[in-house]
């Protein structure tokens, strides 16, 4: 199957994203466990027929929404690559400009941000969804590493530690400033994550 063919239609994609505004407000009212399939359904204004033909069940609908979460991310590093930023300009340059495409990238929502958290407990719980997810992540991986591999190399920069290491440290990072900033519906405080970026990193040796 060919990547054109793999996407779904304009129309099936409209029902789709319609399906998971409608899941996300449902899991913020009942949660992902005690939410049903017809309350998702008639909050979005389908039939439960037009549900399953659209996500064979309420875990692909959460799978679907973990992996949207990973899509946005890889999304928003790709505007940071493009920023025209090269040698010439230091690492907290860097730091500071790709924090800022973040800042814009991410949705304020304090909902959806503990939404976001529901979702990974429940796949941590389910582990046929846990499973997928973290396939789906490790498949993903593969182009964020060439992304910020490319990007610190640009300004003459490495990490300090494994690659996949800075990833995880970096996402978390990130995540608990969003979470901390939705606990008290404030801005998020990147200022230790750039702090953190900038102790993983060094010149590349000459």
């Amino acid at each position: 199957m060919t990547e054109a063919a793999a996407r779904p239609s304009a129309r099936r994609a409209q029902t789709q994203e319609k399906l998971m505004a409608a899941a996300v407000r449902i899991f913020a009212a009942r949660g992902i466990i005690g939410a049903s399939v017809e309350e998702i359904s008639e909050e979005a204004g389908f039939t439960r027929g037009a549900f399953y033909s659209n996500f064979g069940s309420k875990d692909e609908l959460v799978l679907a929404l973990l992996k949207r979460q990973v899509e946005e991310q890889y999304a928003a590093l790709e505007q940071i690559a493009e920023l025209p930023l090269d040698r010439d300009h230091s690492i907290d340059e860097l730091i500071a400009a790709a924090l800022d495409v973040l800042q814009g990238a991410a949705r304020p929502d304090p909902e959806l941000i503990f939404i976001n958290q529901e979702l990974m407990l429940y796949a941590a719980r389910h582990r046929s969804v846990g499973r997928q997810y973290a396939t789906y992540k490790d498949e993903c991986l593969t182009r964020f590493r060439g992304l910020l591999y490319d990007l610190l190399h640009n300004v003459g920069q490495e990490f300090t530690i494994g690659l996949d290491d800075a990833v995880t440290l970096c996402a978390a990072a990130h995540q608990h400033a969003h979470l901390l900033a939705a606990l008290d519906d404030s801005r998020p405080d990147l200022r230790p994550l750039h702090l953190l970026i900038r102790a993983i990193t060094r010149p590349l040796p000459d």
